[in-house]
């Protein structure tokens, strides 16, 4: 097992050809890569080289192609020019395929990131493809199920994202409840006019009240 060093950033698939390993590891020596532990035998298992840039610290995962799944990879990769170097970089669908495999939370994430920004572009058909091709290679049956819930949450979590569904939230959030409103009015309205008709009440009794008070006084004033 291979210790604990700085988390791979980058994953890439080299055809050595007629290129030996060592050859391999003197010239990333010579640019300033350093194997990340020595270990051939577990190089010559895994075919993963793992490196690291000493200036930088960046480290990478070599992964050294065989036949199969990284010459299919490889033939399918797209040319991407760094600097004055043309790189062969492999297409966003095979990428899906290969974090849908290593099936770490982490890789699942980025699959999420990765379809939400490419819902509308990217060929879903040709990454199914790729699954079925690697379960029935593997024995395995998961891979797709994933790919199918991992795209259903990436399209809800764009849909809610999107602009117009931000705006609508926005908007019904800000609106007044009318109907509640008016209630309450009508429900003031009816107190006040209570209000008034008890004050009419008391003093319509009490009129009465202080004109048998008026004669009495004058009756008394008479004797």
């Amino acid at each position: 097992m291979a210790p604990r060093g700085p988390r791979p950033t980058s994953m890439s698939a080299v055809r050595l050809g007629s290129v030996t390993l060592q050859d391999l590891v003197a010239c990333l020596r010579q640019a300033g890569f350093r194997a990340r532990f020595s270990g051939a035998r577990f190089i010559e298992q895994t075919r993963v080289l793992p490196v690291v840039h000493g200036e930088t610290g960046i480290a990478a995962d070599l992964v050294l192609s065989g036949p199969g799944l990284e010459e299919l990879f490889l033939k399918r990769s797209v040319q991407h020019k760094l600097g004055d170097v043309r790189l062969p970089v492999a297409r966003l669908e095979d990428v899906v395929a290969m974090k849908i495999l290593a099936a770490r939370s982490k890789d699942q994430e980025d699959v999420l990131d990765v379809l939400r920004a490419n819902l509308k572009t990217a060929n879903f058909a040709l990454i199914r493809e790729t699954l079925t091709l690697i379960q029935g290679a593997l024995g395995q049956s998961d891979l797709l199920p994933t790919l199918e819930r991992l795209l259903t949450r990436a399209a809800s979590k764009a849909k809610r994202d999107s602009p117009h569904t931000r705006l609508k939230e926005s908007h019904s959030s800000t609106r007044r409840p009318r109907r509640k409103a008016g209630g309450a009015r009508k429900g003031s309205a009816k107190s006040s006019t209570n209000v008034h008709k008890k004050a009419s009440k008391k003093a319509a009794g009490e009129a009465p009240k202080s004109k048998q008070a008026s004669r009495r006084a004058r009756k008394a004033a008479k004797r």
